[in-house]
């Protein structure tokens, strides 16, 4: 099966609100609500779509819950253009961080890619015949070019990675980008060399006896600053206490995604949208699906550049080199 790396979002939603009495109360009435959650890649024709419901718990605490919160069974399908795409479902036995014994399932199509600037409306059927839907509008996908001088070998003399681009067209000023910076590293899965990336912050904040990550933000700017010291960290916490030697360090990638209008805001929610597997146990405070929650979106990618990354070095830290 294709390399797959999901978009997952929980399916918690706890509402918080102070009543017009003394007593204050941290959980309202239960009231049972669908999540969906999609996020369209236009530079691939694979796509997926997660579908669950909220459940309540006897007291506070959401880690008491033992009831898988999917849903199977359903019917969503995609409308674009004069196209009707019906994804289909299955499931993954081993998804990482997915707390439940049972396999995590999502629905996908494999044949369908959209093109900038273009309307797509997803409807979810629930197997009761509920129907929830969303709606969004593929951003423009205005290309870059990154300026000559961007420092491009780690580690560097003064510190800091830095990293420079300016837009090829003048009409797409204001474009707001999410930057990212990722180390591809390999590590043996069951017998089989599998590729995973590493996100590397601006910096970490040292915050309450522990190191905090700052990551970029969506922005129109077009500079970038990394420090030496997180990268450095970054490449330590793929390891973690386990033995260095055992992860096969590639290169880095610098890109940048562009994001519409529904991802920029739940971005900013949840500080995630793209960390495959990951699974977010928080309060839901953006959704753009009707009849339900959850976020339905779309972006594009602009191929960035490779950060080469000194083999001498990561040898010294106790790395293999995939090279």
């Amino acid at each position: 099966m294709k390399y797959i790396k999901l978009i997952l979002v929980a399916s918690l939603i706890i509402s918080f609100f102070i009543s017009c009495e003394e007593n204050f109360s941290p959980k309202t009435d239960f009231k049972e609500e669908y999540i969906l959650y999609s996020v369209i890649n236009g530079d691939t024709t694979f796509q997926t779509a997660i579908l669950m419901k909220n459940y309540n718990v006897e007291g506070f605490d959401p880690y008491t819950n033992s009831t898988d919160p999917q849903i199977t069974g359903a019917k969503i399908k995609i409308y674009y253009k004069d196209q009707i795409i019906e994804l289909r479902d299955t499931s993954v036995a081993d998804a990482h961080q997915w707390r439940y014994d049972t396999p995590f399932n999502f629905y996908y199509t494999d044949n369908f890619q959209p093109d900038e600037n273009e309307e797509i409306r997803i409807e979810a059927e629930l197997p009761n015949g509920d129907k929830i839907s969303a709606v969004t509008v593929t951003p423009e996908s205005k290309r870059v070019q990154f300026v000559f001088g961007s420092d491009r070998d780690v580690p560097t003399d003064d510190g800091t990675i830095d990293i420079h681009w300016q837009l090829i067209d003048a009409s797409s000023l204001g474009q707001i980008y999410l930057p990212q910076m990722k180390i591809i590293y390999f590590t043996d899965v069951d017998g089989i060399e599998t590729r995973f990336e590493k996100d590397v912050p601006l910096d970490y904040i040292f915050s309450n006896n522990q190191f905090i990550a700052n990551y970029p933000q969506p922005s129109a700017r077009n500079f970038l600053s990394f420090k030496m010291t997180a990268f450095e960290r970054a490449l330590a916490e793929i390891a973690g206490d386990n033995e260095r030697i055992n992860y096969k360090i590639d290169n880095a990638v610098f890109e940048l995604l562009i994001l519409d209008d529904n991802l920029i805001p739940y971005y900013l929610t949840t500080e995630t949208f793209l960390d495959g597997f990951t699974i977010i146990v928080d309060e839901l405070e953006y959704t753009n699906v009707q009849g339900g929650l959850g976020v339905f979106g779309s972006f594009f990618l602009e191929r960035g550049i490779k950060i080469f990354i000194d083999k001498e070095y990561l040898l010294t830290m106790g790395f293999s080199v995939k090279r």
